[in-house]
């Protein structure tokens, strides 16, 4: 499986073993704003949907809802496949691929220019700062971490996290006990 941002849209590339599914999502999501990308898959039916379909119109009936604009915030496919399971040598590729001579031939092999965090699979997140292969890539997120700081002093008070979009918009997750628009008060 490959996730990459290409042209402002997320891509999700998958095979099992006997052909690729390619299914997108999204445009302008080179915006500068952080976005939520989920997956689900089951078997071979793929589901990728973005920012928690929050824009999305609900069909609600009695017995079931679904949403009607697909392709707004989600989308849908079915990975070809000989096999229930993935059978090919191909590893997660986040931010396109670093390899020519994987399988995945519509993925992007220019570098990944943004940030990707807290990637979860079936509830286990993955630790990112330690993986397997990496090409020109830093740890944190350089174009948003300087302004989580003030004459080299933290925005954000304790141990709480920042977190800054490129629009320069800065939001303080507070640690247990603290809160405040900058976690400044007990």
């Amino acid at each position: 499986m490959a996730v990459e941002l290409h042209n402002g849209t997320v891509r999700l590339h998958a095979n099992s073993g006997c052909g690729t599914m390619l299914i997108s999502i999204g445009e302008d999501l080179d915006d500068g704003v952080f976005h939520h990308v989920d997956v689900f898959i089951n078997q071979h039916d793929v589901i990728l949907r973005l920012d928690y379909c929050l824009d999305a119109t609900i069909d609600e009936t009695e017995f079931r809802s679904h949403v009607t604009r697909e392709g707004v915030c989600q989308s849908s496919g079915r990975i070809p496949g000989c096999s229930n399971f993935i059978t090919t040598p191909e590893v997660l590729q986040l931010g396109g691929a670093a390899n020519h001579f994987l399988s995945y031939q519509s993925v992007s092999y220019d570098y990944f220019d943004g940030v990707i965090s807290d990637v979860t699979n079936n509830g286990f997140l993955y630790d990112l700062a330690d993986p397997v292969h990496q090409l020109r890539t830093v740890a944190g997120n350089v174009k948003t971490d300087a302004f989580c700081f003030t004459n080299n002093e933290a925005v954000c008070f304790g141990n709480s996290r920042c977190v800054a979009t490129f629009a320069q918009f800065i939001r303080c997750d507070c640690e247990v006990g603290r809160y405040g628009d900058r976690c400044q008060f007990m």
